[in-house]
């Protein structure tokens, strides 16, 4: 990918990850966020468009699970806690910047999606 395209998605998906949160929240002043977390899943869901069957480990849990599966998982937990959540996370950061790092992949690195679409096929087609 390298390094240009990679500070593209980290800014980017720093900046879009936080749109949403700050539009959701322009009356309340009492609202605070901060945190590269939303340009981390940026970066981490353009890695899976890469590599969708690496296995990752989830701390504490020591059980490795597909790349691709963790980001499904991931966007239904992001999703489900954004609109549920009390814990003063912002969800919404977290999944806007792993939508954000998907779409940017697909813009920056043609052949990404049949690339993706390849690698689970040859593991389950």
């Amino acid at each position: 990918m390298g390094s240009l395209r990679f500070g593209v998605i980290y800014i980017v998906g720093l900046i879009l990850s936080d749109i949403p949160s700050v539009l959701k929240h322009k009356d309340d002043y009492h609202y605070h966020s901060l945190g590269a977390s939303g340009a981390i899943s940026a970066v981490l869901f353009s890695y899976i468009m890469f590599y969708p069957l690496t296995t990752l480990m989830i701390f504490p849990l020591p059980i490795p699970i597909w790349a691709v599966l963790f980001g499904v998982l991931y966007l239904v937990y992001c999703y489900y806690m954004a609109r549920n959540s009390t814990d003063h996370i912002n969800h919404d950061a977290h999944m806007f910047g792993a939508i954000t790092g998907v779409v940017l992949t697909i813009i920056l690195v043609p052949g990404i999606v049949p690339h993706f679409i390849g690698q689970l096929i040859g593991r389950f087609g």
